[in-house]
Formats: C-alpha cells, structure tokens, sequence
C-alpha cells in the first residue's frame, strides 16, 4: 500500500501526479504487528529493514508510513534547494504530531494474562523456551525471542535485539521490496553527495528511504541556497558530522534523537533487504520480536497464516488451511474465534 501510493499517485508530474503503471496488485497477504514494544525494537517492518530505537529513526519510521495512508505529498525538483528537491512545500505530514504518537506508543505495555496462571504449566513452558534445539543450531527460543540488548541508537534509550532471521516463511512481502518503479520526478533524487542518484527507473524501497530522509532533514534544517549553482555539500556534510548539535533547538519536539547517520542507515537496511531478495540464492528473512503479549496476537506470523500458539508448535504440514477468527478468546488453545467451545 506504501509503494503503491507513493510511486503510484505522488511522484508523477502535475496535475495528476499519477504513474500508473507503477501500481500492484496487493497480492502479498500481511497483518498489522503488535505495537507495544515497537519503540525499542532495534529493527522494525516485519522484513527487518527500518533502523530503530530512537525519535529520529521512529520519525523516519512513521513519516514513511503516513505517506502510504493518507498524507498529501509532492515533491518538486529544486535546483536552488539543498538536496535539489523540495519534499516539504506540498506535504501534510505532521512532524509534531508524529513526534507526539510515537511518545504515547513508547508508554504502551504489553498486556497482561487476565486468566487464572498454572504456575507449574508456565515453569515447565519457560524450561522449554529457554531449551537448546539441536536442530536448530543449538538456539532456544529465548535466543531469538528473549529480550537482550540491541543496537546502540541513543544515551538516553534502550533497545531490545531483534534478530533477522530466515525461517522458512513465505517470501512474498520480501519479494516486494526488490521490484522497481519508474521514480518520476524524483529521478535523481540523493541525500548524501556520496549517494548515487535515483535512476529513471529504481527501487521503490529507495525512493521511500530519500523521501521520508528528504523531507526530516528539510523539515528541521529549511535551507535554501540563493544561487542555484551553489552546492550544498560542506553543508550537509558539517550537518552528517554533528546532527545532535544542530538539532538542540528542537529537542523539545524531537526528543532523545540520535543522529543524521542513524537516519540514513534506513535506506542501508532496506536496500539490503531488497538485494537480499534479489540474491542467485535469496534470503526471506523476517523480524524476530521479543514475545511479551505474544497471547493476545493471534492470528500469528507476519502474514496472519496461524490461528493459534498450538498450531504455531504444529508442524507446517499438519496445520489447518483454513480458520475464522472473532473476539472470543479461547485459553486453552490461545487465540480469537468466532464461538466459544
């Protein structure tokens, strides 16, 4: 939906903006995750590709998202601007409002067991979690899906490791992160002076990194150069070199942000992800999240395929093809249907 609406309806040129031939069928089946916890994810997107664990990243994060929901966005090329498109004048995303969201989300616990707890069950659950599988390397479950320290992103915060791991899932929305579009007038588009320009055709994952990157560092740093052959490369390189400093005067709305390098490891990570699609022998490796509220989740998987935590402990094979779910919480085998036994 991300790609589809921004390389789709946002980038073409005026008045429609439109490039339709840059819209897919949405044909790779995928469930909204759990947000508890997402704010400290080191990694986040079921893919794994988006950096996180401070507000710069989490700003990054949610920008790219309002873009494919409901923002008005349209970038113009700007030959006098600093990075030579203009990602600000015609978009609706509210920067503050997004800073503020992701505060609330940072407060939001997982949820509590309501029900009556069989300690000596949950003892015998907790030995098998944390149990070396031979088969699998020797890992436990606590290996992927404890919490343990992540990546550092800030001084002021934690984050918990979320290992990217290929289990054997579907690859569908993995498939999606290498497939290209016409980039319209984004073509061209870099952050960095390093950075190789968006080519007339590209990968969507880069034109979402450049735009969600584009618009953070123009929003914060409105710059524009009065000559237009003037380069704004020392300038973005002292903003690269000391982006903490530079940003002191909104702390107040940014938060414990972390730095410019951090905010460009997105187009890093998901640029790795789509190459990781692309590869002769391809890897569809997906986040691994610590499992505080896991009971609550089900249907489970990034693409909602398991109805239950029994049927998650069922081989593939022997699963059920089909199921419904509803609001009526079944304990003994863990998830939502639409009746009560």
């Amino acid at each position: 939906m991300i790609f589809n609406r921004l390389t789709g309806l946002d980038i073409g040129t005026a008045p429609t903006y439109m490039i339709p031939e840059n819209i897919k069928v949405a044909d790779a089946p995928v469930r909204y995750p759990f947000l508890w916890n997402a704010s400290i994810q080191d990694y986040t997107q079921w893919p794994g590709f988006s950096p996180n664990g401070n507000r710069l990243l989490g700003l990054a994060r949610n920008i790219g998202e309002v873009y494919g929901v409901f923002a008005q966005f349209h970038p113009k090329k700007a030959a006098s601007g600093l990075l030579n498109m203009n990602y600000i004048a015609e978009n609706s995303a509210n920067f503050a409002g997004l800073n503020g969201q992701e505060e609330l989300i940072m407060k939001l616990a997982a949820p509590k067991w309501p029900f009556a707890l069989n300690k000596k069950l949950a003892a015998a659950g907790a030995k098998v979690f944390n149990k070396p599988d031979p088969n699998a390397d020797n890992l436990s479950c606590a290996d992927c899906h404890g919490i343990k320290d992540g990546e550092f992103r800030s001084f002021s915060e934690k984050t918990w490791a979320t290992p990217i791991v290929d289990v054997g899932t579907d690859s569908k929305e993995i498939g999606l992160l290498g497939y290209e579009v016409k980039t319209g007038v984004m073509q061209g588009a870099t952050i960095l002076p390093t950075d190789e320009p968006l080519k007339s055709v590209d990968k969507a994952i880069s034109v979402l990194a450049r735009a969600s990157e584009g618009a953070i560092i123009q929003h914060y740093f409105p710059i524009v150069l009065t000559t237009p052959g003037q380069v704004g490369i020392d300038l973005l390189a002292q903003l690269t070199a000391d982006f903490g400093t530079a940003v002191s005067s909104v702390e107040q709305d940014l938060g414990g942000f972390g730095t410019l390098e951090d905010l460009l490891g997105f187009s890093d990570g998901a640029n790795a992800s789509a190459d990781n699609a692309d590869a002769t022998t391809p890897s569809y490796a997906y986040e691994s999240r610590v499992l505080e509220g896991v009971w609550a989740v089900a249907p489970y998987l990034h693409n909602g395929s398991v109805p239950t935590l029994a049927e998650l402990l069922t081989p593939a094979k022997d699963r059920v093809a089909t199921f419904k779910i509803g609001s009526a919480y079944d304990i003994k085998k863990r998830w939502l249907s639409n009746h009560t036994n």
